[in-house]
């Protein structure tokens, strides 16, 4: 069976999703979504911790390593915590319709967990 580079795990999230990790490909029932790096790289690693919360400041040091304090994005300096929310909104987006959901605790992470 075929594991994510990250995280090592299974590809089959569940029934509805399939990971490709060749093509950084989100297959939700046979709809293929092609996923920027970032926001593949941020669902492996809420994947590689399912159910634990994943602090953001862990996040944003793994998408900018070198540091942050002047990130450019579209030409105006922004914070690194807003252009992770976006990438959040967008995952979110991609697993709704499944039995997925990414949970957001103000000030601390993200979680990826089951809909209750």
């Amino acid at each position: 069976m075929e594991t994510c580079p990250h995280c090592h795990k299974p590809l089959v999230l569940n029934q509805k999703l399939f990971l490709d990790e060749i093509r950084a490909v989100l297959d939700k029932e046979g709809k293929c979504r092609i996923l920027r790096p970032t926001t593949w790289e941020l669902l492996c690693i809420l994947r590689e911790n399912f159910g634990r919360v994943v602090p953001r400041e862990k996040l944003v040091s793994r998408f900018w390593p070198n540091g942050y304090s002047n990130i450019i994005h579209r030409e105006v300096e922004e914070d690194p915590f807003s252009i992770l929310k976006v990438h959040v909104h967008k995952l979110r987006r991609h697993l709704e319709g499944t039995d997925l959901k990414i949970t957001g605790f103000r000030m601390a992470g993200y979680k990826l967990e089951y809909v209750s």
